[in-house]
Parts: C-alpha cells; sequence; structure tokens
C-alpha cells in the first residue's frame, strides 16, 4: 500500500472504511519513514479533522516506544522529533480551548515518552525550550497541557503499579536524580505562580495533584512554607478544590524524613491550616466536611503511630508519648465519622482505627470500652444500608462487600470475649419478629466468615460435645431465620457444630434445600452453588437424614433423569452433585439390604437404558454428513460422557468393598463398566476421560472384582497411537490406577495369569510411548510386575532395555532424567531377583560390548552417579546402532 487515504470523524465506525484505516496504520508503521511522513502532515496543518490527528499520533507513538531509543542518536532524527513538539506547543498557544480530551492526554503522553527518553543525557533543557520560554504563565490552555504533561510524566517514569525492567529502572532513578539537580524547583515555582494567576478550578486542582505527585522529588522547603501552606489553606475550604488539596497535605506528611522532623512538621501545617477547625465534625457536617475530616484524620493518625514506633526505637520515650496522645485526641473524631457516615466516608477511616486497635492490643492494659465500641459500630455497618438491595450484584452493592472484608479485619482482637458478648446481643436484637430482611442478612453473612475471624475453639464443639456461646447463637440464627441460599452456607460450614445438635434444625434445612429456596433456586449459579451445599450436606449428616430417606429421594427423583438437551433445570456438573447425594443416602439410609440394592440397581439400570440408546444414536449420527452431523456426535459423546460421571459419583456412596457387598450391586457397577468398555473405538476417545475416575472408584469399592475387566481398558489405550495432550493426561491416570493395583497387592488375588499377563503386555506397550510422564507410570507397574511371574521377566527386561534407546531420551531432559532413574531402578530390581538370568538375558538381548558396560554400570555405580553413566553408555549404543534404534521405536512407539 502506498497510497494515501482520506481519514474522517467517521473512519473507525464506519465498517467499510474501518479495515482500509487500520491497514493503512499498519503500513505507516512498518514504512522506515512513516513518522516523518506525519509529523510533516501535522506541523503543516494537511490534516482534515482531529480524527485524523490523532490516528497518526500513534504512528509517531509506536516510532518513539520501538525505533526511537536507538534511532533518536541520529541529530537529525532528533531534531525532528524536538522540532514536533515546539511546534506543537507553539499552535497550542493559539487555540482558545484544549484540544479534545482524548487528543490533548495522548499528546502529553508522547511528550513524556519523549522527556523519560532524552532527560537529562540528549535534552537537559527540555522545560526550558518547550514551557518556561512559551509565555506558560498567560495561557491557560497551555497551562493544562503542561501540567498534564507534568502528570503523564510522573507516570511514565515514578508510578510503581507499571512493571518495569532493570534498564527502565536504572534510567528513571537518573532521571529524577537530574530532575532535582537541574529543574525540579523550576517546575515547583511555575506551578505555584500557575495557582496564583490561574483561577480555574481545573488549573488549581491540575497543580494540587502535580505538587503531590512530585512531593518525593521537591525539597521539604519548596511545599511546607508560609506561601504555599496559605494556598493549600484557601484551597482546602473551596468545594471545587478540596479534595485535591487535602490530598496534597497527605502526601506532605507521608514525605519521608526522621520521626522528629516529621512531627515537627505536622505540628507547623496543623498550626498554618487550623487543622483542629479542619476535623472537626458533628451531626450538622456536610458530606465534604465529613469526607475532608475523614481523609485528614486517617493520614495524621497512621503519621503519629509511625512515628510513635520509630521513636521508641530510637528510646525517644517522651516524644513517643505526645505522638499517642496526639492521637487519642483525634481517635474520637475517626469514631463519629466511623459511625455516622456513609460508607465511602466510613471507609477513609478504617485504616487508622484498624492500626490503633493493633496498637491498643500491645499494651498492657489496653481499652476494652474503646473495643467495644468499635465492635458496636463495626455490627451496626454490618447492615446493607437501605439504598442496596439484598439480592442484587449491582456495583454499589459489590462495593459494599468490600467494605465489609474491611470491616472484618477490626474484629481480629485478642480479646475475643468482647466480640462474642457483642454478637450476642447483636444477633438476639436482630433476630426477632421485626428484623429486615437487611438484618437478618447481615447476621447470616457474618456468620460466613467468622471462622476467618476467631479461633475455632470459639465455634467448634468440644471434644466433650459441648457447644460453645457461638456456635449455641448459629443454631439459634438458623432456627430464627428464613432458610435461603445464606442460611445454607452457614448450615455446610458449621456442619460440626449441628452434628452435636441435630434436630430440629438439620431436617429444617434439608427442606429448605428440596425446594425453591435449594436446588429450585430460580438463579442458575446460585443454584449451582446450593446443589453443590446440598450434597456436602447429605454426606455430614447422613446419619441423622437415615430415617428421611424415602421422603428425600421421592423428592431427588425427577431430577435423576438425564437427557442430551441442555433445556433441564440443573447442569450437568450439579446433576453429579445430586446423584453422588442419592446414592450416600441411599447407602447410609435405614433401609433394608434388598431394599438398598433396589434403589442402586434402578439407579444403574436408568443410567445403562440411556446409555444403550445413546450408543444406538451414535451409529445414525454416523451417517449425517457436514457439520451438523459432527454437532450430533459430539452433542451425544458428550451425553455419554456425562452418563459416565453418574455412575462415578453413584459408587461414592461406597466407602469399601464390604458395604458394596451388603448392598448387593457390584454386578450392576460391573455391568456398567462392561457396557462403557464395550463402545470404546477410536472415534470415542472422549469417553476415557470420566472412565478413569470411574475405574479408579470401582478399585476402591470392588477391588479385585474389578480387574478382570483391566487389561481391556488398558489395551484400549495402549494402542490409540493419538498423541493430544488430552489423552495423554488419560494414560498417565490409568497407569497411576494401575501402580495402585500392583502396590496394594490387589493383583495377587487373580488365579488367571492370562488377565496378568495382559496387563503387564499393556503396560509394556505403554513404557514405549513418547510420553515421558507416562513411561516413568509403566516402568513402575514393570518394576512390580517382574518378580510375579518368571513368564513376563523377559519381555519386561526387553521393554525396560529399550526405553533409554528412543530418541526422545536425552542426557539434557529434566524429565528423560527421572524416567532414567526409574529404569535403573526397574533393571537393579530385575537383576538382584535372579543374577543369573539377568547376565544371560543380557548377553542376549544386547551386542558386545554394550551388554559388558551396562552389566558394570549397574555393578559399580548407585543413585544419580548411576543414572548418569546408563545415559552416557545409552548414548554411545544409540550412535553406533542408530538405524536398528529407528526400526525398534517405529514398532514400538504408541
Amino acid at each position: 500500500m502506498t497510497a494515501t487515504i482520506t481519514i474522517g470523524p467517521d473512519s473507525l465506525t464506519d465498517p467499510s472504511k474501518q479495515r482500509q484505516v487500520l491497514e493503512y496504520l499498519e503500513y505507516l508503521k512498518s514504512d522506515p519513514l512513516g513518522w516523518a511522513t506525519c509529523l510533516e502532515k501535522i506541523c503543516t496543518d494537511s490534516i482534515s479533522c482531529v480524527e485524523e490527528h490523532f490516528f497518526l499520533l500513534q504512528v509517531v507513538e509506536d516510532f518513539l516506544k520501538h525505533r526511537y531509543i536507538t534511532e533518536g542518536e541520529d541529530p537529525t532524527v532528533r531534531e525532528q522529533i524536538h522540532a514536533f513538539l515546539l511546534k506543537w506547543i507553539q499552535k497550542l498557544r493559539t487555540f482558545p480551548d484544549l484540544p479534545p480530551a482524548f487528543l490533548s492526554n495522548k499528546m502529553s503522553y508522547l511528550f513524556s515518552v519523549v522527556f523519560a527518553l532524552d532527560f537529562p543525557r540528549r535534552w537537559n533543557s527540555f522545560f526550558t525550550d518547550l514551557f518556561f520560554s512559551n509565555d506558560l504563565l498567560e495561557s491557560e490552555v497551555l497551562s493544562i497541557f503542561y501540567l498534564k504533561t507534568l502528570l503523564a510524566i510522573d507516570t511514565e517514569v515514578v508510578d510503581r503499579d507499571i512493571p518495569r525492567s532493570k534498564l527502565e529502572s536504572e534510567r528513571n532513578t537518573m532521571i529524577k536524580d537530574g530532575m532535582r539537580d537541574m529543574c525540579i524547583n523550576e517546575v515547583a515555582e511555575s506551578c505555584c505562580r500557575i495557582m496564583e494567576l490561574q483561577r480555574s478550578s481545573k488549573v488549581q486542582c491540575l497543580c494540587l495533584d502535580v505538587f503531590s505527585a512530585y512531593i518525593d522529588w521537591i525539597d521539604l522547603q519548596y511545599v511546607a512554607n508560609d506561601a504555599i501552606l496559605q494556598l493549600i489553606s484557601q484551597r482546602i475550604h473551596n468545594e471545587d478544590t478540596f479534595e485535591s488539596a487535602v490530598e496534597l497535605v497527605v502526601a506532605i506528611l507521608q514525605k519521608g524524613m526522621p520521626p522528629l522532623k516529621k512531627v515537627a512538621l505536622l505540628q507547623y501545617i496543623s498550626e498554618k491550616l487550623n487543622m483542629d477547625q479542619l476535623t472537626k465534625v458533628d451531626e450538622d457536617s456536610s458530606d465534604d466536611e465529613m469526607r475532608r475530616a475523614g481523609t485528614l484524620l486517617n493520614a495524621i493518625g497512621l503519621v503519629l503511630l509511625e512515628c510513635y514506633s520509630k521513636l521508641l526505637a530510637e528510646n525517644e520515650q517522651s516524644e513517643a508519648s505526645k505522638c499517642i496522645s496526639a492521637l487519642e485526641s483525634k481517635i474520637p473524631r475517626s469514631l463519629f465519622i466511623f459511625q455516622k457516615g456513609d460508607i465511602e466516608q466510613s471507609e477513609l477511616v478504617v485504616d487508622v482505627i484498624r492500626a490503633y486497635v493493633a496498637y491498643l492490643i500491645k499494651t498492657p492494659t489496653g481499652n476494652d470500652e474503646f473495643f467495644r465500641q468499635v465492635v458496636s459500630i463495626y455490627l451496626n455497618k454490618y447492615v446493607m444500608p437501605d439504598d442496596l438491595e439484598v439480592d442484587r450484584e449491582g456495583e454499589d452493592e459489590i462495593d459494599f462487600h468490600e467494605f465489609r472484608k474491611q470491616l472484618r479485619q477490626l474484629l481480629s482482637l485478642e480479646r475475643c470475649h468482647l466480640i462474642v458478648n457483642a454478637l450476642t446481643a447483636w444477633t438476639a436484637s436482630l433476630l426477632t419478629q421485626n428484623a429486615t430482611i437487611r438484618q437478618r442478612e447481615a447476621v447470616l453473612n457474618l456468620f460466613q466468615s467468622l471462622n476467618d475471624v476467631l479461633p475455632s475453639t470459639l465455634l467448634m464443639p468440644s471434644s466433650d460435645g459441648e457447644v460453645p456461646a457461638i456456635g449455641q447463637m448459629i443454631l439459634a440464627c438458623l432456627l430464627q431465620t428464613k432458610l435461603d441460599g445464606q442460611s445454607a452456607t452457614v448450615a455446610s460450614r458449621y456442619e460440626r457444630i449441628l452434628a452435636k445438635k441435630p434436630e430440629p434444625i438439620v431436617p429444617l434445612v434439608t427442606a429448605a434445600f428440596l425446594d425453591e429456596r435449594g436446588i429450585a433456586f430460580p438463579n442458575a449459579r446460585v443454584r449451582t452453588r446450593l446443589v453443590y451445599l446440598f450434597s456436602r450436606f447429605v454426606k455430614a449428616h447422613k446419619n441423622t437424614l437415615s430415617s428421611l430417606v424415602s421422603e428425600i429421594i421421592t423428592r431427588l427423583a425427577p431430577l435423576l433423569a438425564v437427557s442430551p438437551q441442555d433445556v433441564q433445570l440443573l447442569t450437568h456438573e450439579d446433576q453429579a452433585f445430586v446423584f453422588e447425594a442419592t446414592s450416600t443416602l441411599i447407602v447410609n439410609g435405614n433401609l433394608t439390604d434388598q431394599l438398598k440394592k433396589q434403589y442402586l440397581d434402578e439407579l444403574c439400570n436408568s443410567l445403562l437404558v440411556k446409555y444403550n440408546a445413546a450408543v444406538e444414536e451414535l451409529k445414525e449420527a454416523a451417517t449425517m454428513v457436514g457439520d451438523a452431523g459432527v454437532e450430533r456426535r459430539n452433542l451425544i459423546i458428550q451425553f455419554m460422557c456425562n452418563i459416565i460421571t453418574y455412575a462415578g459419583r453413584i459408587s461414592k456412596g461406597f466407602v469399601n468393598v464390604s458395604v458394596v457387598e451388603q448392598c448387593g450391586c457390584a454386578d450392576s457397577f460391573l455391568n456398567l463398566m462392561s457396557v462403557f468398555l464395550a463402545s470404546l473405538s477410536p472415534s470415542t476417545l472422549a469417553l476415557l476421560e470420566p472412565l478413569r475416575p470411574y475405574a479408579h472408584r470401582l478399585v476402591v469399592c470392588l477391588e479385585n472384582r474389578l480387574l478382570p475387566v483391566l487389561p481391556l481398558l488398558l489395551s484400549s489405550i495402549a494402542s490409540v497411537k493419538d498423541s493430544q495432550r488430552g489423552l495423554l493426561y488419560v494414560r498417565r491416570g490409568f497407569l497411576q490406577l494401575l501402580v495402585v493395583c500392583f502396590s496394594n497387592e490387589i493383583i495377587s488375588q487373580i488365579t488367571s495369569e492370562a488377565i496378568v499377563g495382559r496387563l503387564v503386555e499393556s503396560a509394556c506397550k505403554l513404557a514405549l510411548c513418547c510420553d515421558h510422564a507416562s513411561q516413568k507410570l509403566a516402568v513402575t507397574v514393570l518394576a512390580r510386575a517382574c518378580v510375579l511371574n518368571a513368564a513376563w521377566w523377559e519381555s519386561i527386561l526387553r521393554t525396560c532395555l529399550q526405553v533409554p534407546m528412543m530418541q526422545h531420551i536425552h542426557s539434557e531432559d529434566a524429565a528423560s532424567t527421572l524416567l532414567i532413574h526409574e529404569v535403573s531402578g526397574a533393571l537393579l530390581k530385575m537383576r538382584d531377583s535372579n543374577p543369573s538370568a539377568f547376565s544371560a538375558a543380557l548377553g542376549a538381548l544386547l551386542p558386545a560390548p554394550y551388554n559388558e558396560q551396562l552389566h558394570h554400570t549397574l555393578t559399580a555405580y548407585k543413585g544419580k552417579e548411576l543414572d548418569n553413566h546408563l545415559i552416557q553408555v545409552y548414548t554411545v549404543m544409540k550412535q553406533s546402532l542408530q538405524p536398528a534404534v529407528s526400526s525398534a521405536e517405529g514398532n514400538g512407539n504408541r
């Protein structure tokens, strides 16, 4: 693209022009002289609108950020950039108003980028050339742009929230040192002059903001003197400028200096600004006065506490005591704002109150009355204001919940008895017949969080079963409030308390879970949370609910109907929790073994019918072509995966094999597994993912009864050539399952050598795949299987010898090192089990002299040294036997 295009106000909103404009932008960025073309158009007024101006500035920005640091060493390039900035400033002087914010903000940013790259080495007269020599004080437009540029420079050079490289940090340090030496005093003086001459509120606020931003750079004498404080005093009483003026006072107080000097500064500022009057608040104070006082009280209090700590460390006891006395004189005002102010105003003083509480906790006497007052205010503030909605998730409600998090930090007191007493009275007063929904919500929300604030000894039952006072309150709360999602969360969180006093709360909470307050809740996100809590609640109180099983599962029955459609009330994950809860209830209910078997068989058979139907539908969908066919097949396979997941969740109702045998439903689970395995094919590999946890559950529940079907499962996985990441994790999962079987000696319970032999054969295949983690697990299985039967010994040895020969195994790879360590362990175990046969097998399987070298390595070395020498032997062997290795790997790699 070489031709220029016309850019107008609609260029980025009109789809027909947008692509053309963006392509032109990328062309200019890639053109080595594209930035110069843009500068020329801007400087010669060859642009049609501010949108085109902004568009061209993006090209200049790209050049400055990526190429100017090096190309700017060329004086010609540097002069072009400097001339452009000066030209822009000169044009700005002629404007009656500042250009649109998006354009002026972009230019102030570009000025800051050039400053950061050029000052002080390549342009130490930046401010003099651009601003101080251009009648800065006479033009409000120029003054505003100058102040915006100073703020942009602060962001570019100082902002700690922006990650910096080491080189950038060193550059920024050099810039700050250069400004202190060359121009920071002139910058400060210019801002003072602008404040005196330019009277608009916008200019005044920007000047105050600049002072706040540069406070650490400026000598204290330039900001803490009678003249500056007089300017601040005038503006701190103005409703348009007071916020910026207050922030400047806070910035001055936070400026780093020795504690005695800071105390003196605070006294000086307090006297000049009449701080006592500024922080005075009462019932008639306006919102602005409350915000001003809250901000100042918080900053002064934190400064006094900081000075107190430092003075104590310097053994200045007398001065430290003065700091605490000064702070304590201001705490009542902070408490007033905390109590009477709105959320925004209360937040302003939370930090100083929390810090003062932390100070009092460390004092030997403390102040119980103050603690009681803080806790009382805290609890009242915890109730949601009337202008917010309990069930709404708007921005104001989110802010209030964040405010609650700050409030909860105030409860982290060592004098926990004060919290308990206050909570008891507060809860009793709120949990009345006339309590509002906001008050009840506050009680429940606070109880949800108490275990994060108070020690467990104050919440949970003791060893003798006694429920503490707060535990009694929680029980009373659950009895007296309308049960909903919050009460369900509280009931689940404090299940140990309910376990000691289950009646009548557990049945009441269960009833709430089963209707529109729980698993039928209209909001899907809340409903998902409640379904999970219901499953957890059932597991915690299964014994208490045993007499209600028939009634509960009758209510749950409609939710157990599975369908591939997404129009159901519950999601797939929700239904999985319902199946788990149902199984838990049946297994632990007051039912006869015959009735338990009947219920569980019905659950399994309902899944079996749906699964078989899905298999038939999948066969029909296989004939469909195009995207519709793919989508249909994916939907059916996902439904089959869901059913396998449900089957696994049903098995979670059992804790061991004896419970399964008692219920007499082992055949149902094995039948499901057989059907699942029969449907495995190259097109249904996704089924392996849910099959792994299901097989693992059956190992726990059925032990050796499952093992006859494992060979088919493992051989199916071993024969799959697909190396996609999902399948790799499935392979590892099944191999881990096989490791568990061999580790727990479950294998020894199988009398059929053919079954175990097929498992070993599958492990041998997987040991020769290209995934290090799967190989390592497979070799672990082989190492444990090699001593079980001599018939497998030689094939296992052959596999273990072949693994290090594979091309993806090399000494520089950490995963390869771990795998070689497992191989060396397996070889040592086989050698120790039958030394003579091992030597003979090495001679037969490996050519000389490598068989002798390997035997020597296994005999002479141990640990990491053995691993390193083993890799060296195989590295040499692979180099000399390369064709044979490639052939072997082609046959063995799965």
